[in-house]
């Protein structure tokens, strides 16, 4: 019983965590409490920043970097980032 319930909980987080879909329409959505790393929350941020932003791969990597040695200071920019973007498809709809 105890494996079943185990197997049943992996399977559980793995689907859920296969299933997550970021919404563009809201970029705020991507909560990092809602990740299992640091790291994973930044990616998903990432894809975020290239849809909306008009940059180079080597200005997304160095983003990247920043956000890795820096948290503190990407989760301040990522704040403001979201905000700005939100506010823009408020005003184009």
């Amino acid at each position: 019983m105890k494996k079943v319930l185990g197997l049943m909980f992996v399977l559980l987080c793995f689907t859920g965590c296969a299933n997550k879909e970021i919404n563009y329409e809201k970029p705020s959505s991507i909560k990092e409490e809602n990740y299992a790393t640091y790291a994973e929350w930044v990616e998903d941020e990432m894809l975020m920043i290239d849809r909306y932003l008009d940059i180079s791969d080597k200005e997304l990597a160095d983003i990247k970097k920043d956000a890795m040695n820096d948290p503190e200071y990407f989760r301040e920019f990522v704040e403001s980032f979201n905000e700005q973007i939100e506010g823009l498809l408020q005003e184009g709809k």
